[in-house]
């Protein structure tokens, strides 16, 4: 769910059914929810927050795997192969 920056609502356009989004049956249930400006700035920040951490584990995991590339490359581990 994103937040419309300018009208501070959102769309339904989905359904959560056993555990999967798909789409609403009917027109009816497809529909716009006005949010308060509590809300709005409530999902802006926590959307913020999503980046900041998703941010910092690519950054930890393009270390690692340039960490373990290294390894694997100075010892020759990356020609063994499990049958």
């Amino acid at each position: 769910m994103d937040p419309n920056a300018i009208g501070g609502s959102l769309r339904v356009n989905h359904a959560l059914s056993d555990s999967k989004l798909t789409a609403t049956k009917t027109k009816r249930r497809r529909r716009r929810i006005d949010l308060s400006a509590g809300s709005v700035a409530a999902l802006k920040a926590h959307r913020q927050h999503q980046l900041e951490e998703r941010t910092w584990f690519d950054v930890l995991r393009d270390k690692r795997a340039r960490a373990l590339g290294e390894i694997m490359r100075n010892t020759g581990a990356y020609r063994c192969r499990s049958k």
